[in-house]
């Protein structure tokens, strides 16, 4: 091991972690596999590189795809960083937060059609909505048919699958085509291209004239700026930097892979870290080939091979669990699959999971409000007889909207009964004043240090009428940008657009959560609840997305800890997400065959009889009348 038996980080590594953290300086790929430190590793890569390549912290730039899975990386690091007493932070941004540097810069000198000082637009469907005269004219649409063109345009900027591209202007549409976008009931509408560029060059020269652009915009215009400009935008962004480093490299859009091999170029080596099993922003442009194309990209873009090494030892979930996760995948088309195993070397409470080892509980349902007060019951159950928290159990829900209000459902029944939800809440309005207040200061003291500027507002040089939350939170998001790596004023912008780029700080009272699975990725919980699988839900939609459906299922199978729910039914129309699950890891609470056994609440289970008969006489029926008509067939002289 050379000299790393120096660093304690480096010995709590398993085999594949340290092959990762240790191969050589290149482009490298870390496919991560649910559960299995992909954090820690690629922050003890940043650190192994420093202290034992003696790469200087400025040569370093770390991108991720949220402002949560930064502030991680950024955790992890510092963990390290103390525990061997070496190593420095490194400057870590969002795409966002990348992105608006470039055209900040940009507009300095004069390389992007924005002006200095130009806003960003935090959601369009409101311009849309108010715009609608001017943006359709001569155009014909359907009532509510704005927030269509608005998320068609999102997604041809990031990459629409008709195109397998990005596209950063409305002149590279070609005319006479359908372009589809799924609406909110998850119905797949075609909209004429033709239509669609117009309505886009209408938003451009609104975006032009207001100086004001969105966050797709963003990538697009620093790719254009990058790709188009006089390259003094892009020599000021790169001096220096050497090492680029992606985390959830799986949830980037096309825009967003194409804007990283840009500015890494020839100049700078790249490492991934990711898991195309985990591709489930598909909504935002997400692509799944961005991760499993990576070393072809390599090769064509830069000439040269990346290092690959796979994670596959899971810290989080008990083998029962994982089972069910890996015959998820086995189902699935994924061209590069990858089989969970248990870690050894766990802590003490993942110990007790894999000894516990709880068989994966199925439970076949006929409805959503039958789910609901089952969930209600067992959590009563978990509760009272087996000690659990609330705050230990979670509730995730493929979809929680009008059309499809699971999520509400379950919180109804669990108040029901008394059960407290635990609700998530943002820092609200205050937040918001705190970011536009943070950003008024920067623009102000544009070149000051920020350690300057937090001393000054300490002690009230700044503005001394502020109040006191206000300016605690002020300083706390200046010194959370000084740990992601900024110097100066100009530096903490690019922190504050990541910091208002659709995730904020957030807490949860004590309680039961109840979550979406999206909501859910990077997170992990002791008990889990799933639902509600079966034709049209989960998967969900008409024409689902058979792929991007069963990504999202094993995301949510592997949040869970120590044990885990699925509740739904077979798929008749669509694919049988439930059939899948079944196993040898598995036990089946059947209400469709047996409800009496099922659950202790007697009005539920008179309900359930009264819905169970009702059912097999629908199924007599219709199995009467296909033994009748297959009959007649063989009546038929002509047959």
């Amino acid at each position: 091991m050379d000299g790393n038996f120096l660093l304690p980080f480096i010995r709590h590594l398993n085999d594949n972690q340290y092959n990762a953290v240790t191969g050589p300086v290149g482009d490298v790929i870390i496919n991560a596999a649910a559960g299995t430190g992909k954090t820690s590793t690629l922050a003890a890569r940043i650190l192994y590189l420093q202290i034992e390549k003696n790469i200087e912290p400025e040569e370093m730039l770390a991108l991720s795809f949220s402002r949560s899975a930064r502030q991680g990386l950024i955790s992890k690091m510092e963990a390290y960083r103390k525990e061997a007493g070496a190593g420095s932070p490194i400057e870590t941004l969002t795409f966002h937060g990348l992105a608006f540097r470039i055209v900040r810069v940009a507009a300095s000198l004069g390389e992007t059609w924005l002006k200095p000082g130009f806003k960003i637009i935090e959601n369009n469907k409101k311009i849309f909505e108010d715009n609608a005269a001017a943006f359709f004219k001569g155009i014909e649409y359907k009532k509510n048919q704005d927030s269509l063109y608005s998320k068609v345009i999102d997604s041809v900027r990031q990459g629409h699958e008709h195109y397998g591209q990005a596209l950063y202007s409305p002149d590279q549409i070609v005319e006479d085509e359908q372009l589809k976008v799924e609406s909110e009931q998850g119905v797949r509408v075609s909209l004429a291209s033709l239509d669609v560029k117009r309505v886009w060059k209408r938003y451009a020269t609104y975006l032009k004239r207001k100086n004001q652009i969105d966050y797709p915009g963003l990538i697009s215009e620093a790719i254009n700026v990058i790709k188009n400009s006089g390259q003094l935008t892009l020599n000021r962004i790169r001096t220096g930097i050497r090492h680029l480093f992606i985390d959830e490299f799986q949830d980037t859009s096309m825009a967003q892979e194409e804007l990283a091999f840009l500015l890494a170029g020839n100049q700078m080596y790249m490492t991934v870290v990711g898991d195309n099993e985990q591709t489930i922003y598909a909504f935002n442009g997400s692509n799944e080939s961005n991760i499993i194309h990576f070393h072809q990209n390599v090769a064509r873009r830069k000439g040269s091979i990346a290092y690959s090494i796979d994670l596959i030892e899971n810290y989080r979930s008990s083998a029962n669990i994982l089972g069910v996760a890996n015959r998820i995948v086995e189902k699935g088309n994924s061209a590069y699959k990858k089989w969970l195993r248990t870690a050894e070397n766990v802590s003490e409470e993942v110990a007790l999971y894999q000894y516990h080892n709880h068989p994966v509980t199925l439970v076949r349902m006929p409805r959503l409000h039958n789910a609901a007060t089952y969930i209600a019951e067992e959590i009563l159950r978990l509760h009272e007889e087996e000690e659990i928290l609330y705050s230990d159990i979670t509730v995730l829900v493929r979809k929680d909207t009008e059309f499809s209000p699971q999520g509400s459902e379950v919180k109804r029944l669990l108040e029901e009964k008394n059960i407290p939800v635990g609700v998530t809440r943002s820092g609200g309005d205050n937040q918001k004043i705190v970011f536009d207040k943070a950003e008024e200061i920067c623009q102000s003291y544009y070149d000051e240090p920020l350690a300057s500027i937090i001393d000054s507002i300490e002690k009230g040089d700044i503005d001394p009428d502020l109040d006191s939350a206000i300016e605690r939170g002020i300083i706390d998001v200046f010194k959370e940008a000084v740990d992601s790596g900024a110097v100066f004023a100009y530096d903490a912008l690019d922190f504050l657009i990541d910091s208002t780029s659709g995730e904020g700080s957030e807490r949860e009272d004590d309680g039961v959560r109840i979550r979406t699975v999206h909501s859910a990725k990077g997170l992990e919980f002791k008990v889990v609840f799933v639902l509600f699988l079966g034709d049209k839900s989960f998967p969900h939609g008409a024409v689902p997305d058979v792929d991007g459906e069963r990504r999202l299922l094993y995301v949510a199978i592997t949040r869970a800890q120590d044990r885990l729910y699925m509740i739904g039914r077979n798929g008749i129309h669509g694919p049988d997400f439930f059939g899948e699950c079944m196993g040898s890891e598995t036990r089946l609470v059947d209400y469709f065959k047996a409800p009496d056994a099922a659950i202790s609440s007697e009005g539920c289970n008179e309900q359930l009889k009264s819905e169970v008969d009702l059912l097999k006489e629908k199924f007599d029926r219709e199995e009467a009348a296909r033994r009748d008509r297959l009959m007649a067939l063989f009546e038929d002289d002509d047959f």
